[in-house]
């Protein structure tokens, strides 16, 4: 992800969330924490509410969005992604439903995907 702003002037900042420290539900708050890449390496923390999650989840039903990431060199990522994010978004729902702790990949798991994810790329 690139962020620019035009109080940055000439200046491009890159994050890149599979490259966080956290995710955390802080309250009223999702909030992602990382350190953005060259030039700056500066901390960063992304705070989102629930619209704005949901807002993330709408965007992606778009045709826009959908051609771009079907078009672009990397399908195969996308469809593993999608399957295996559907999977376990609907496994941790229904965990909450239930009143159980919702799980996310065990630290090395995370870990190989991403490392996985950044060989293919």
């Amino acid at each position: 992800m690139i962020l620019w702003s035009k109080g940055l002037g000439k200046l491009v900042l890159n994050m890149r969330l599979s490259e966080r420290s956290s995710t955390e539900d802080q309250g009223e708050k999702l909030v992602i924490d990382g350190t953005m890449g060259p030039p700056t390496h500066w901390d960063y923390a992304v705070k989102m509410n629930e619209e704005d999650v949901l807002d993330f989840v709408e965007l992606l039903k778009q045709p826009a969005p959908v051609r771009f990431l079907v078009e672009g060199e990397r399908r195969g990522a996308l469809i593993r992604t999608a399957l295996v994010s559907g999977v376990v978004f609907a496994w941790n729902t229904i965990r909450c439903f239930l009143g159980m702790e919702a799980r996310g990949p065990a630290p090395a798991e995370e870990a190989q995907g991403s490392q996985t994810t950044k060989n293919a790329s």
